[in-house]
């Protein structure tokens, strides 16, 4: 009987070492998983190539306008304008009225939809077509929008 209990002791003994090992393994695994998806992916080469590509900014004073439909709600917006070169922001700077006037007229056009990302980025593109439809001397490659918000 006392063999038996020690024969029950050893196999627990390896059965905890077993498991013991397995989790050993299985950290070191997920060790190695995450370094290799998360922080070898970290190269800051591209972002600092990013930084280096973008192109002058024009931006504009906020906007508060109503709602499409609506006198109770509104939005208050701020919005900056990349340009492909200094020329074109030379020419966004001097049209800043005319900017201000597009921007507007079309988000006074806007529902509530435009709060969502979606609706966002299609205001972004709108705003980018008319824009660019006024310029002369290039085109402005992107629209940021500084400030957001609806009340």
């Amino acid at each position: 009987m006392a063999e038996e209990n020690k024969k029950n002791t050893d196999n627990g003994k390896q059965l905890i070492m077993m498991m013991a090992l397995l989790m050993v393994l299985v950290m070191v695994g997920s060790a190695f998983f995450i370094y290799r998806m998360v922080l070898a992916n970290t190269d800051a080469g591209p972002v600092k190539k990013a930084k280096e590509e973008l192109g002058p900014r024009v931006e504009l004073e906020e906007t508060t306008v109503n709602f499409a439909g609506s006198t109770s709600r509104f939005l208050v917006a701020k919005f900056a304008f990349e340009a492909e070169n200094e020329e074109v922001a030379t020419e966004l700077d001097e049209k800043k009225d005319v900017l201000t006037d597009i921007v507007n007229l079309v988000l006074m056009e806007q529902t509530t939809d435009v709060l969502t990302p979606e609706g966002k980025n299609k205001l972004k593109n709108i705003l980018m077509k008319y824009i660019n439809n006024i310029l002369t001397t290039g085109e402005i490659k992107n629209v940021y929008i500084i400030k957001f918000l609806a009340t």
